[in-house]
């Protein structure tokens, strides 16, 4: 009877030993490698712990009605500030791996309030040549939002919140289900002239770095899915793709290169301090009157040093049912250093003017850094 005892622990310990190696060499997968944090819940960490990334929903959500600085709205329903609220309630994030790299898809819903403070009347009342408000508009509305994130593996110590990095992101951009005004073309200018186009926001990516052990940008060396044109410098250095750096100084400027998902990449762009930078918007609009198209810019976490500009038509095509126009604007960084976004809404006309009509909105947004 105790042999078979012996026999039958002896069988029991085999069992536990098989299941703990098994155990073991399951957290050797690239899912879920030694570390305490397996890939994906490590890329998430980092991804949400990343300002050139989260900077973007501190000027999306604008809190409330905000005034344009340096225009008055038009007229119709007479609006005097506009802004919306945005409440996230759904963010995932899906990564496809190799082994020293991984591609991340952002996408964020969100429900949105769009407050338009406004007058019914066209009577001017108010000493900055406003109308006197007299009603506050509230309309609900939902966006989904999505963006792309490259990561490189930049060590092998085993912890995957230090072995991996953001290497590049793109621009942010989405909007309601529905709309009529579609943004196709978004320009920087800078004080010299020199421009950078961006025409696909979720296939241009902005460098982060750091490179992988090939001093590739994303663990390839060809390949481009990317659009747009331009390298950024600031002063004296250079913000291109390839193995060029960030410079620094006073002046920036945009030089020539490529964006993708592979090869060279333009550097996140560097602005000064309060330097001001142009910005142009190209839509496809399907409506007869003039969209609404704004910038926001400038929030840090929690919203601090958030402001808001109304952007000017300058050109308008009519296509026979549609309507292409060119929107311009400028904007100046302030004062505090860190990771910004510049958040570019396009509303349809109605949304902001007709009391009763439904939110058609577009967003792309632009990641930039203050230093």
């Amino acid at each position: 009877m105790r042999r078979l005892i012996s026999y039958s622990a002896v069988l029991g310990l085999f069992v536990f030993f098989v299941f703990a190696m098994s155990g073991c060499k399951n957290e050797d997968s690239i899912v879920s490698p030694n570390g305490g944090t397996n890939l994906h819940q490590a890329l998430e960490k980092i991804t949400n712990d990343d300002q050139s990334v989260q900077s973007f929903e501190d000027n999306y959500n604008e809190q409330e009605a905000m005034s344009l600085s340096g225009s008055q709205l038009g007229k119709g329903l007479y609006p005097i500030k506009v802004g919306q609220r945005m409440e996230l309630v759904d963010r995932q994030l899906t990564i496809d791996y190799s082994d020293s790299t991984a591609v991340g898809t952002l996408t964020s819903t969100y429900n949105g309030k769009l407050f338009i403070f406004a007058s019914f009347t066209s009577e001017t009342t108010t000493r900055s040549g406003y109308p006197l408000p007299d009603t506050l508009v509230i309309k609900d509305f939902t966006t989904v939002i999505t963006r792309k994130i490259l990561y490189v593996k930049v060590d092998n110590t085993g912890d995957n919140l230090v072995d991996w990095r953001i290497s590049a992101i793109s621009l942010p951009e989405g909007g309601t289900e529905a709309s009529g005004v579609i943004i196709t073309k978004l320009t920087l200018i800078a004080p010299d002239g020199s421009t950078l186009v961006i025409d696909s926001p979720n296939s241009f990516f902005f460098d982060r770095g750091p490179r992988s052990n090939d001093n590739s940008v994303a663990g390839q060396n060809n390949g481009n899915l990317g659009q747009g044109n331009g390298n950024m410098g600031n002063g004296n250095g250079n913000m291109g793709g390839g193995n060029d750096h960030m410079g620094s100084g006073s002046g920036s400027g945009y030089g020539n290169g490529q964006s993708g998902e592979h090869g060279n990449r333009p550097m996140l762009p560097i602005f000064g301090m309060h330097q001001p930078v142009t910005v142009q918007v190209e839509l496809q609009s399907a409506y007869a009157d003039t969209d609404f198209v704004t910038i926001t810019h400038g929030a840090m976490l929690g919203g601090l040093g958030r402001e808001k500009a109304r952007l000017n038509l300058v050109s308008e095509t009519n296509n026979g049912g549609s309507y292409t126009r060119v929107f311009e604007g400028k904007w100046y960084t302030n004062m505090h250093g860190g990771y910004r976004h510049a958040v570019v809404n396009a509303l349809a006309h109605a949304s902001v003017y007709d009391s009763d009509a439904a939110v058609e909105e577009n967003t792309w947004g632009v990641p930039y850094m203050v230093k």
